[in-house]
C-alpha cells in the first residue's frame, strides 16, 4: 500500500475538513464514485511583516495538502492579495515539500531565509508570481504532480525605503486535474552566497551556468527515458540584471535557445512563458542559463541574496515529464582540474562544454546578440 493511500482520511470527514466533492462517473455495470479535488487556498492570515528595519522580508507558512491520489496535480494558480500589503509585494511563491518531510511548525507564518536554499525539505518551486502576474495556467493537458502532503507560501515584501510593519493575508488559489502530462520545475543557477559575486563599476558582466550532461542523463535515466521536452521557461534577476538566456546545448555542438531577454525588465520578465513549441532535450544535451549585469552605478561587491539589492540568476525551467528528486541543479567551478572545466552536483565528475557551433530555433536571432558573447568556458564567477 502506499504512503498517500495509507494518509487517506474517511471520506466523509475528508470531505467535510478539505471541500472535496464526490462526483459519480457511470459504467455498465453501476456508478463508481470518484473524488474530484476542489479550489484549494493556501494563505497569510492577517500576518505583520515587520519593514522598519529597511531590509526585505520573506514571510513563509506550511499548510497540509488535501488527500489525493498520485493521478492528480495543479493546473491552475490565482494570487489573492490584500490591498494593503499590495504596493510591498515583490512576488509571491508556492513550494512542494519532499516525501516524509515534516514542518517544524504548520499554519503559522513566520519569517523565512531558506527559499533559495538547498536541503530544507520544501524547497521543490510550484511557481512564482511576479508584481504584474496574478494568474497561471498550465497548457491544456499538463499538470504539477505533487511529491508531498505539505506546501509552503512564501511572500516577498520589498523594503526600499519603507519603515513600517504591514499587514498582510496574501495567498494563492490552487486548482487540479487528474491524469494529464506532469510538469517539472527546474531551477538552474548558483544557490549560495559564494557561487555569485558581481565586481563593482562594470557595464558588462556575464554568468553562465549549466546542468551539465551527466546531471541531466542520470535525472533521466530514473525513469529510463531518452528524451525530455522543454515547455516553457522563466527568468529571475534583481536590479543590476540587464539581460537574460536560456539554451539547450546539444551534444553535437549546437544550441537552441529559448526564454530570451536582450533588454531585461525586473517586473515584465519574472514571469512564466510557454513556448510555442516545446524543446527536446536528449540524453547527452545540457540546460545553460545566461544572466548579464550592469554595476556601473554600484561601490561594492554584489552579491547572491534575498534583497532586491542582492544578486540572482536563475532559469526556471518547465520541464515534461516530472524527473524525481530533479528540482534544482548547478554547477561549480573545479579549479583542480584545470581552467575551463567544471562540477556536476550529482555525479560530481568534471565536464567540459562542446562549443556551440551552430544556433538554432526561432529565438537564434536575438540570443547571438554581442552582450551574451563569452570567450571563456561556462563556469560560474568569472569576470568576461
Amino acid at each position: 500500500m502506499s504512503s498517500r493511500a495509507r494518509r487517506r482520511r474517511p471520506r466523509r470527514a475528508l470531505s467535510k475538513s478539505l471541500g472535496l466533492a464526490l462526483v459519480a462517473s457511470r459504467g455498465g455495470a453501476g456508478s463508481v464514485e470518484t473524488e474530484k479535488v476542489e479550489p484549494w487556498l493556501v494563505q497569510h492570515q492577517n500576518v505583520e511583516v515587520n519593514l522598519r528595519s529597511g531590509k526585505d522580508v520573506y514571510m513563509s507558512r506550511f499548510f497540509e495538502m488535501p488527500n489525493m491520489d498520485s493521478a492528480a496535480g495543479i493546473t491552475a494558480m490565482t494570487v489573492v492579495r490584500s490591498g494593503e500589503a499590495e504596493r510591498y509585494i515583490h512576488h509571491v511563491s508556492l513550494f512542494g515539500c519532499d516525501e516524509g518531510f515534516e514542518p517544524p511548525r504548520l499554519n503559522i507564518s513566520f519569517p523565512d531565509k531558506s527559499e533559495h536554499v538547498l536541503g530544507t525539505g520544501c524547497s521543490r518551486k510550484i511557481h512564482t508570481f511576479n508584481v504584474n502576474t496574478l494568474f497561471f495556467k498550465f497548457p491544456e493537458g499538463y499538470m504539477y504532480s505533487l511529491d508531498s502532503k505539505y506546501m509552503k507560501l512564501t511572500v516577498h515584501y520589498k523594503a526600499l525605503h519603507v519603515r513600517e510593519i504591514v499587514v498582510d493575508s496574501t495567498g494563492v488559489l490552487t486548482e487540479f486535474g487528474r491524469s494529464l502530462k506532469t510538469v517539472q520545475y527546474l531551477e538552474l543557477g548558483p544557490k549560495a552566497r559564494k557561487m555569485l559575486s558581481i565586481p563593482p563599476g562594470l557595464a558588462r558582466y556575464v554568468v553562465e551556468s549549466l546542468c551539465p550532461p551527466d546531471d541531466m542523463a542520470a535525472a533521466m535515466g530514473r525513469l529510463s527515458l531518452n528524451e525530455i521536452e522543454v515547455i516553457g521557461a522563466r527568468a529571475h534577476m534583481h536590479l543590476a540584471g540587464t539581460a537574460f538566456k536560456a539554451e539547450v546545448l546539444h551534444s553535437n555542438g549546437s544550441s537552441t535557445p529559448f526564454a530570451v531577454h536582450k533588454v531585461y525588465n525586473i517586473d515584465e520578465d519574472q514571469r512564466s512563458r510557454f513556448l510555442k513549441r516545446s524543446i527536446v532535450v536528449s540524453k547527452g544535451d545540457a540546460l545553460k542559463v545566461t544572466c548579464v549585469y550592469n554595476t556601473q552605478g554600484r561601490s561594492h561587491r554584489t552579491i547572491l541574496g534575498f534583497d532586491i539589492n542582492d544578486e540572482m540568476c536563475i532559469g526556471g525551467i518547465l520541464m515534461s515529464p516530472r524527473l524525481p528528486s530533479f528540482h534544482a541543479c548547478y554547477h561549480m567551478e573545479n579549479r583542480r582540474q584545470g581552467e575551463g572545466k567544471c562540477t556536476g552536483i550529482n555525479e560530481r565528475k568534471p565536464f567540459t562544454v562542446v562549443a556551440t557551433t551552430d544556433v538554432r530555433g526561432p529565438d537564434a536571432g536575438e540570443a547571438k546578440a554581442a552582450i551574451f558573447h563569452s570567450k571563456t568556458s561556462a563556469c560560474l564567477g568569472k569576470v568576461r
